[in-house]
């Protein structure tokens, strides 16, 4: 039989890739041929140099344009037991998404179970008999030779998938900063959420030098950027 999760109790998070240590020496060694840098493509980076010091304030500061800061480089995690449902709304924002296949390998039976749901007995007995069901009939579509691409038209959205998920800083920060607004939907804030507190984890324990650390923190500040615009009563928001 199916296993119900108790809301999102099975969801996990790991970033699995970012430029760490080397991000302020990538902006700067980009920038190097910027008009107010003459000499500097020729210059060994050093985390403690003058000039290097000043490229980077001069970025947050907003005197030089961070192009390279938000769009040369990726952020990559892996994102685990997420909802189908859940599975639409991320595949729309901006960024590149590899997912377990559906076409090559069954379907999981494991559903991710909103909180309201699981706490009501009377629901979970209908939801496990018909899961059950479901379930049988999908086995037996699949033993006959029915295709797991085609078989699998007929699975809850519920059933959990898990999907790699790169995108450059910018996009990354702005679709976390957009997001986690308290009245959107759960899982999705839920998954933002952990990938940020994932991220600055990294920065905190694996980023030594300064000038890519200062960065980073200012970056991050354009994943949490809530305006006073609230969408009321679209989502559960529980």
């Amino acid at each position: 039989m199916g296993k119900f999760y108790n809301g999102y109790e099975n969801i996990s998070v790991k970033l699995i890739d970012f430029k760490g240590n080397d991000l302020a020496r990538a902006v700067c060694k980009f920038g190097a041929l910027g008009e107010f840098y003459e000499g500097a493509e020729n210059l060994e980076y050093d985390c403690n140099h003058p000039h290097y010091k000043k490229v980077i304030d001069e970025i947050i500061s907003g005197k030089t344009f961070g192009k390279y800061a938000f769009e040369g480089s990726n952020i990559s995690f892996q994102i685990n037991n997420i909802s189908r449902v859940c599975l639409a709304q991320l595949t729309r924002e901006k960024g590149f998404f590899c997912s377990q296949s559906g076409d090559t390998r069954p379907l999981t039976q494991e559903f991710i179970t909103p909180k309201a749901i699981y706490q009501r007995k009377d629901w979970m007995e209908r939801l496990e008999k018909i899961e059950r069901d479901i379930e049988d009939l999908y086995v037996d579509m699949c033993e006959d030779g029915i295709t797991y691409m085609e078989s699998r038209y007929f699975g809850f959205h519920a059933q959990t998938i898990s999907i790699c998920y790169t995108a450059n800083v910018i996009q990354f920060m702005n679709s976390c900063n957009s997001r986690t607004e308290n009245n959107f939907a759960d899982e999705i804030n839920y998954i933002y959420r952990l990938m940020r507190r994932a991220l600055i984890d990294a920065i905190e324990k694996e980023v030594t030098d300064p000038l890519s650390k200062k960065l980073w923190y200012w970056l991050l500040k354009f994943s949490d950027r809530k305006t006073f615009y609230k969408r009321d009563h679209t989502y559960n928001n529980d």
